[in-house]
Protein backbone atom coordinates (compact mmCIF):
# COMPACT_ATOMS: atom_id res chain seq x y z
CA UNK A 1 0.00 0.00 0.00
CA UNK A 2 1.23 3.30 -0.76
CA UNK A 3 0.82 5.05 2.00
CA UNK A 4 0.34 8.53 0.74
CA UNK A 5 -3.26 7.00 -0.22
CA UNK A 6 -3.73 5.37 3.33
CA UNK A 7 -7.25 6.38 4.37
CA UNK A 8 -6.21 5.11 8.43
CA UNK A 9 -9.97 3.57 8.46
CA UNK A 10 -10.16 0.23 9.21
CA UNK A 11 -11.45 -2.45 6.70
CA UNK A 12 -15.41 -2.58 6.03
CA UNK A 13 -15.96 0.30 7.56
CA UNK A 14 -18.47 2.53 5.16
CA UNK A 15 -21.40 1.68 3.05
CA UNK A 16 -20.73 4.32 0.54
CA UNK A 17 -17.77 6.09 -0.16
CA UNK A 18 -17.76 8.95 -2.84
CA UNK A 19 -14.83 10.63 -5.23
CA UNK A 20 -15.26 13.37 -6.45
CA UNK A 21 -11.99 14.56 -8.99
CA UNK A 22 -9.38 12.54 -6.75
CA UNK A 23 -9.39 9.80 -9.24
CA UNK A 24 -9.05 12.43 -12.15
CA UNK A 25 -6.20 14.07 -10.40
CA UNK A 26 -4.21 11.13 -9.88
CA UNK A 27 -4.43 9.85 -13.61
CA UNK A 28 -3.21 13.18 -14.56
CA UNK A 29 0.27 13.10 -13.17
CA UNK A 30 0.77 9.51 -11.75
CA UNK A 31 -0.07 5.38 -12.28
CA UNK A 32 -1.74 5.63 -8.72
CA UNK A 33 -5.13 5.41 -9.79
CA UNK A 34 -5.71 1.62 -9.34
CA UNK A 35 -4.34 2.18 -5.79
CA UNK A 36 -6.67 4.78 -4.82
CA UNK A 37 -9.38 2.21 -6.12
CA UNK A 38 -8.38 -0.54 -3.94
CA UNK A 39 -8.06 1.71 -0.80
CA UNK A 40 -11.45 2.86 -1.14
CA UNK A 41 -13.08 -0.51 -1.93
CA UNK A 42 -11.13 -1.92 0.92
CA UNK A 43 -12.84 0.39 3.89
CA UNK A 44 -16.54 -0.18 1.82
CA UNK A 45 -18.69 -2.89 3.49
CA UNK A 46 -19.15 -6.25 1.53
CA UNK A 47 -22.50 -4.93 0.08
CA UNK A 48 -20.86 -0.91 -0.14
CA UNK A 49 -21.44 0.91 -3.12
CA UNK A 50 -18.61 2.91 -4.65
CA UNK A 51 -19.70 5.94 -6.55
CA UNK A 52 -17.30 7.85 -8.74
CA UNK A 53 -17.78 11.55 -10.18
CA UNK A 54 -15.20 11.98 -13.24
CA UNK A 55 -14.53 14.45 -15.79
CA UNK A 56 -12.36 11.12 -17.86
CA UNK A 57 -14.45 9.27 -20.00
CA UNK A 58 -15.47 5.78 -19.29
CA UNK A 59 -12.72 4.47 -21.88
CA UNK A 60 -9.87 6.49 -19.97
CA UNK A 61 -11.64 5.53 -16.48
CA UNK A 62 -11.84 2.32 -16.77
CA UNK A 63 -8.26 0.94 -16.93
CA UNK A 64 -8.00 1.37 -13.32
CA UNK A 65 -10.36 -0.79 -12.79
CA UNK A 66 -8.63 -3.87 -13.98
CA UNK A 67 -8.09 -6.74 -12.66
CA UNK A 68 -9.75 -5.76 -9.61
Amino acid sequence: MNKKLNLYIKDDEFDYVIDKGTLDALMCGSKLGTVLIKEMLRVLKPKGRLIIISHGSPEMRNQVFQPI
